[in-house]
């Protein structure tokens, strides 16, 4: 009877074994990683680009401050092609304030863009392939007609080449980012109403992406302070939308400003401008939350 209930416990944590997607085989003293079919098939049906609704959020500590003087940076590189307002002139939400040329950038960043995807693609084919020969292995390895170190060999060729597939699609998820934030900040437009002030940039000057434009005054806002050291994981950048929570209740925002250098705990600051934040007090603890791809 105890044998019987000795069999049946180890069927059943076989089982439970494969049921978690992978299972370890131990053979000539070696355990060797065994994936199973349904894991396999998950792996090579793999897209080169994850499904945008699959964004995880990230939430920060932030403090609110209120300011009078919004600075205006350029998101992208180029060269001024067109000035619309003048120092003093004021101006309201919406408006335009400067045009800047930069379809070379524009060429680059797509250029880059295109040489990821081709990246995606090459990487998802050796995975693919490693992934086919992995599984076409398995039967013989677990009959036991295969060497358990050449089968392990294949199990490790299978992670390296998803491992670099994740890589590449991280690559081009990140050069597309680039290539978007070129596109569609040519045109430098205001936040929020004010005044012009230190208006210096004049036509065909180049600005590089960062370059502060101007600043607009006299007008008061409200904008949050947070820090992250990990900059290049989470891809901020300016003008991102970010969701402020406090006193239970929501404001919208966005990125306004990006620190070039970190603090001296090695962490940059970051400032995001809240909209209709009459309700947030100055000083106040909140959290921020972006979403990352």
């Amino acid at each position: 009877m105890r044998k019987i209930l000795r069999l049946i416990l180890i069927i059943a944590v076989f089982v439970g074994a494969i049921g978690i997607g992978t299972y370890y085989f131990k053979k000539n003293g070696m355990f060797i990683k065994v994936l199973d079919k349904k894991t396999l098939e998950s792996m090579a049906s793999m897209s080169e680009l994850p499904d945008e609704s699959g964004q995880q959020k990230q939430s920060f500590n932030g403090l609110v401050e209120t300011d009078s003087v919004y600075s205006v940076s350029s998101s992208v590189t180029g060269k001024a092609f067109e000035i619309y307002v003048k120092n003093g002139q004021t101006i309201h939400k919406g408006d335009s304030i400067i045009l800047i040329d930069n379809k070379e950038e524009i060429e680059q960043c797509g250029k880059l863009w295109d040489d990821t995807v081709s990246e995606v693609s090459a990487a998802k084919e050796m995975a693919k392939e490693a992934i086919d020969e992995l599984e076409s292995m398995t039967p013989s390895f677990e009959s036991g007609s295969l060497d358990a170190k050449v089968y392990q060999q294949a199990v490790d060729k299978a992670d390296r080449a998803r491992e670099a597939l994740d890589i590449a699609i991280n690559k081009s998820k990140s050069a597309k980012l680039k290539y978007d934030i070129a596109l569609n900040n040519s045109m430098v437009t205001a936040p929020l109403d004010g005044n012009i002030r230190n208006l210096s940039i004049k036509r065909n000057k180049d600005i590089k992406a960062g370059d502060k434009l101007c600043d607009i005054t006299d007008s008061s806002f409200t904008s949050v302070l947070f820090r992250t050291d990990r900059i290049s994981e989470t891809r901020i950048y300016p003008g991102e939308n970010v969701t402020i929570t406090a006193y239970d209740k929501t404001f919208k925002g966005f990125i306004i400003d990006i620190a070039d250098m970190p603090d001296e705990n090695s962490r940059y600051v970051i400032k995001a401008y809240v909209e209709d934040a009459s309700d947030l007090k100055d000083g106040s603890d909140v959290s921020v939350m972006l979403q990352e791809d």
